[in-house]
């Protein structure tokens, strides 16, 4: 047996609460098993991919190293062993079992982000998304950036929003860019995320900015409403709660049809994935600077989309307790409508009740320990919003 290769105590997945999802090797990634193959109980999950019937992918904090532990089907063996080639060759392999079909690499053995080769060695990793995304913070000669790394087939993509706002309404400005690697470097925004409950006299501030970002102009494509997406969602969830999924079904159908009904807003520009933690407070809350982070998904569309997602995201997070555009939002709102109209009311609670059906996977995803009944709790809040 060679260094790497370890063989693991495993527990079945009914045993961890998780339906079969066709990956034998999740049991690993998401059980005691983890322990075992990284030698150590000092750890932290945080993201987790899920192909099923195919592959799995978990980033995962080990004391100050990230890592991201792979799981392959039978058939997808083949693209593990190659993953597994590389990463030795830049001796980026953790350990392995290749019984279970499971390896751990550090972040540059990460096949698909071909750029992390190129990260500096002093980069701090502020998120990591297994196969699509890591971002860092890192010091260049006018102080700090933030460095994505990509697949570079998104790499275009991900280089629309910051290129075409150019620094405007609070966003980063673009600093250097490389297709090929898939990176980005962006200018540093100063401040601290409004999602760790901040003074309530930021969030006017907040909204304000939501607004001023929506009234820039820009070039971006204009995306439909996203149908399509509802579906996907509906049917990995159904997946994760076999249970549930006749009432799934019926809540994904209702969530489809409000959304297909609303009225039509007023093309905007939109962030894509808003968030309070994609919005930044500098300053005081008396004095406060709103920044805007993370433009990879920023496209023109229809303003409930973008205030929908944020309503959303806050249930999800548990910003809020289990209430839709209630009090916890009212200041937000308002300091939105100081500067442009708020969407139609029918219209932003269509939008927030499709982002939480989206979003409603989240739990599983990010490995929180009561992802099921967070969940099963999100399907209920969605029946009251539709």
């Amino acid at each position: 047996m060679r260094p790497a290769e370890r063989v693991i105590e495993r527990r079945g997945l009914p045993e961890l609460g998780v339906p079969d999802l066709g990956v034998p090797g999740l049991d690993v990634l998401l059980g005691d098993g983890l322990a075992d193959l990284l030698g150590t109980d000092d750890l932290t999950r945080l993201r987790l991919r899920v192909k099923a019937g195919t592959s799995a992918a978990l980033a995962v904090r080990r004391g100050s190293d990230h890592l991201v532990v792979l799981a392959a089907a039978g058939h997808a063996r083949p693209k593990l062993a190659k993953s597994h080639a590389r990463a030795a060759r830049l001796g980026a392999v953790v350990a392995a079992d290749p019984g279970a079909g499971v390896l751990a690499t550090y972040l540059v053995g990460d096949r698909d982000l071909p750029g992390l080769r190129r990260l500096p060695a002093d980069a701090v990793v502020l998120s990591a998304n297994p196969q699509r995304r890591v971002v860092a913070r890192v010091e260049g000669p006018d102080g700090p950036a933030v460095l994505r790394v990509v697949r570079p087939s998104a790499h275009a993509a991900a280089l629309r929003g910051p290129r075409a706002l150019a620094g405007r309404a609070g966003t980063p400005r673009l600093l250097a860019a490389d297709a090929r690697r898939g990176m980005l470097t962006t200018s540093w925004v100063p401040g601290r995320p409004l999602d760790g409950a901040p003074d309530a006299r930021a969030l006017r501030p907040a909204g304000a900015a939501v607004a001023d970002l929506h009234g820039t102009a820009t070039g971006l494509p204009l995306e439909e409403r996203p149908l399509r997406a509802l579906a996907q969602a509906r049917d990995q969830l159904a997946l994760l709660l076999p249970t549930e999924a006749g009432r799934i079904a019926a809540l994904a159908a209702r969530a489809a049809q409000a959304l297909h009904d609303a009225p039509l807003g007023p093309v905007v520009t939109l962030h894509g994935d808003l968030s309070r933690d994609q919005l930044v407070l500098d300053g005081s809350p008396d004095t406060p600077r709103i920044g805007v982070l993370d433009l990879d998904r920023a496209r023109r569309g229809e303003a409930a989309d973008d205030l929908g997602n944020l309503l959303a995201d806050d249930v999800v997070r548990g910003q809020v307790r289990g209430q839709v555009q209630g009090r916890e939002h009212a200041d937000l709102l308002a300091g939105y409508a100081a500067v442009r109209p708020l969407p139609d009311p029918a219209a932003l609670r269509a939008w927030t009740a499709g982002h939480l059906l989206r979003r409603a996977v989240e739990p599983f995803r990010t490995c929180a320990p009561d992802w099921r009944s967070t969940t099963t709790a999100l399907l209920t809040t969605l029946e009251d919003l539709c």
